[in-house]
């Protein structure tokens, strides 16, 4: 399957390229198959980016503990790594490494603030 990272936005296809589109769109085989090439309207894209980079972001705050890799989290989601980190990074503000990072440090600030663990055991 083939997972490009740019779309083609509807405005540029002709009237009728765009009604077939359209109504392609949203039947569901084929509007996963135009998605995977970049052939859908914009809006649709954007949804199913948010839904996407919304289900890794719960994924990483629930499994934070674990050894997680970028590649894991596009592979569980169905895109590429490529497409998964730009939109990612758009979205967020930050890589996904970078917000597993984040999320791991603010788990061990609040622990260590409400607990007597030490940072040893934090760490571990």
């Amino acid at each position: 399957m083939n997972n490009h990272q740019e779309t083609v936005p509807l405005s540029s296809l002709h009237r009728g390229e765009q009604g077939l589109v359209r109504r392609l769109t949203t039947q569901g085989p084929m509007r996963r198959r135009l998605q995977d090439i970049g052939l859908v309207p914009g809006a649709l894209v954007e949804r199913r980016g948010s839904r996407m980079v919304e289900q890794a972001k719960q994924w990483v705050e629930k499994e934070y503990q674990k050894p997680l890799q970028v590649e894991q989290l596009a592979q569980r989601l169905g895109v590429s790594r490529s497409y998964f980190s730009s939109r990612f990074q758009a979205e967020v503000g930050m890589s996904p490494s970078g917000y597993l990072f984040m999320v791991r440090m603010e788990q061990a600030k609040r622990l260590l603030q409400q607990t007597n663990d030490t940072i040893g055991q934090i760490a571990q």
